[in-house]
């Protein structure tokens, strides 16, 4: 038996406690326990999971220049072409050594052609690179993301995030979008994915490619607003 626990982080301190007597009913039994959370979890709970029998933490490190390089050539250039080093450089420098971070970098400089295919294979301009404007973190980066979307392409990503990382698109036309193809059309940015099964019937699931994504979008809602859509998204389920 393996039970994933995924955003440990955003649990109660019941749920968290629920959890440590699970593992120790489970003790004598073939299960694993897999949980995620970012670091936030262990501001809150420092503790916790620690000493526990057959306990083990994972800290995932920060990607090291010489990966950022091997994943900035797997993004962009997967028959194999060779990537100019000034842009696994350029990407290393910014992005803190955050995968996901390398890959919006890389879909911005793909976005605004500093980096593009020529008939040698991929190029980039110096100069371009040296003067573009990146965002000073991930989540400035995936604002802008946001804030180059079309109207209704963003409403559509704003309603979604209502509902959390996975969502319907009669949930989200009924919270008020406009036309639900624009989630076909966020799917073709590669901002959100289709499933080919749904947890609704006759309703086209989707899920948000990053939970990180789905946070940005929902911070760009009023507070005020927020309440009367959790509330609808409640009716509608």
């Amino acid at each position: 038996l393996v039970l994933a626990l995924e955003d440990l982080h955003w649990a109660d301190d019941a749920s968290l406690d629920a959890v440590a007597r699970l593992a120790e009913a489970l003790n004598w039994h073939a299960a694993l326990i897999l949980g995620n959370a970012r670091p936030t979890l262990f501001e809150r709970r420092p503790h916790w999971g620690e000493g526990e029998r057959g306990h083990l933490r994972l800290d995932l490190k920060a990607l090291s220049t010489a990966a950022i390089g091997k994943l900035v050539q797997a993004l962009v250039a997967a028959g194999g072409e060779v990537v100019p080093e000034a842009v696994s450089t350029f990407v290393a420098e910014r992005s803190e050594g955050n995968p996901y971070y390398v890959e919006e970098l890389v879909e911005m400089l793909r976005t605004r052609d500093v980096l593009r295919q020529g008939p040698a294979g991929w190029e980039v301009d110096p100069i371009q690179l040296q003067n573009v404007e990146v965002p000073t973190t991930l989540q400035g980066v995936l604002q802008a993301r946001l804030d180059a979307l079309g109207g209704e392409e963003r409403q559509a990503l704003q309603l979604a995030s209502i509902l959390g990382k996975v969502f319907w698109d009669g949930a989200v036309l009924a919270l008020g979008a406009a036309d639900a193809t624009a989630l076909d059309r966020l799917r073709g940015r590669g901002l959100v994915l289709a499933r080919e099964r749904s947890g609704f019937p006759d309703q086209r699931e989707f899920v948000f490619k990053h939970a990180l994504l789905c946070d940005a979008a929902y911070s760009t809602l009023l507070k005020k607003t927020r309440t009367a859509l959790h509330a609808q998204a409640a009716t509608w389920m």
